[in-house]
């Protein structure tokens, strides 16, 4: 694969050019609004249909990155939930909850653990002064205690009724939900930075046009 800078430009424009001016621009509005300062972190969740409402929810909110734990479950969303968002995501496996935290805070994550502990922070309440990587576990089960004992903090979600829980996927939901909405109401950088808008742009057009591999070669004959 040709990496070369003016190259991959080439490419994007002649993807682009394959594409309607309407689909184009909603590609753009969605990288202009994509987001790695906040990741979700979903530890052996293999309930199929809460995998794929919290996928749904990344993408919706602009969530780009999304790590898995699979020590003991495997992570399989469905397509009929997700909607095929995922296709518009990076996921990240990991085989242990201790590997995937060592891999977020040597990229500067605050780590997040959802759990109603005395001194947990709610959505509307957690720091943000850098970036977050908040922490789900499987329905009815919860988090492991690894991933519980090596939280740089908690989160958890006011509720006022008798029930004393939510569902996986709607506290998900709520939780990214509101810090996304703080997140840009802050002065924080949280948008996507010029490299990381490129290749993901790229990575798109290659999904969203038809028959993308066949215009590459295409064009990489073009130029030879």
């Amino acid at each position: 694969m040709n990496n070369d800078s003016s190259y991959i430009q080439n490419l994007i424009q002649f993807l682009s050019s394959h594409l309607s001016a309407e689909r184009l621009e909603r590609i753009h509005y969605a990288l202009n609004n994509r987001t790695r300062y906040m990741t979700l972190v979903l530890e052996n969740m293999f309930q199929e249909h809460n995998a794929s409402a919290v996928v749904r929810t990344a993408e919706c909110f602009g969530v780009q990155d999304i790590h898995t734990i699979e020590n003991l479950r495997v992570f399989k969303p469905t397509s009929t939930i997700a909607m095929g968002a995922s296709k518009w995501l990076s996921f990240y496996q990991h085989t242990t909850t201790l590997n995937a935290y060592e891999a977020l805070r040597q990229k500067g994550y605050y780590i997040v653990a959802t759990s109603p502990s005395p001194q947990s922070y709610t959505p509307s309440t957690l720091p943000l002064n850098q970036p977050v990587a908040l922490v789900f576990g499987t329905e009815g089960i919860g988090l492991s205690s690894d991933a519980l004992a090596h939280a740089d903090a908690f989160l958890y979600i006011p509720m006022y009724g008798l029930t004393q829980s939510f569902n996986v996927s709607v506290s998900a939901a709520l939780c990214v939900s509101k810090i996304i909405e703080r997140m840009r109401e802050q002065a924080l950088y949280w948008q996507l930075n010029e490299r990381e808008y490129e290749q993901l742009l790229l990575e798109w057009l290659r999904a969203a046009v038809s028959g993308s591999a066949e215009l590459e070669k295409r064009l990489l004959s073009m130029q030879l």
